[in-house]
């Protein structure tokens, strides 16, 4: 079992390093947001953030949800944007352990992202 999990950390790991070197590679609006080819990206800021700090997520698309999930994809907070009147989120973490962890961004014509960030 402790094996299993140490090969589904390390290719979640990879997997996310792969994409962010490819996003790396792609040209920047001006405002910092990846949005190319019809393609949605956004930025957490600050990255790592400190337990009880705001998370800011800046997209130049409207973004419909963020779940924020433990490594393994466990679920640990999820906020919806109902009236789609949202670009730019601040959101108030609940989390009190340090760690990685990944916010799965839901835009408003439903397409998705994950991008990773810690906790410190």
């Amino acid at each position: 079992m402790n094996s299993l999990f140490k090969i589904i950390f390390f290719s979640v790991i990879s997997l996310l390093a792969a994409v962010d070197a490819k996003a790396q590679t792609v040209g920047k609006s001006d405002s910092g947001v990846i949005n190319q080819n019809g393609h949605h990206d956004a930025i957490i800021w600050p990255n790592p953030v400190r337990i009880g700090e705001l998370v800011k997520i800046k997209s130049s698309t409207l973004i419909k949800s963020v779940e924020i999930m433990n490594v393994i994809g466990k679920e640990i907070q999820c906020e919806h944007n109902d009236r789609l009147i949202f670009s730019d989120w601040i959101l108030n973490l609940k989390i009190q352990d340090a760690g990685t962890y990944l916010a799965k961004i839901t835009f408003d014509d439903d397409k998705v992202i994950v991008k990773k960030f810690m906790i410190r």
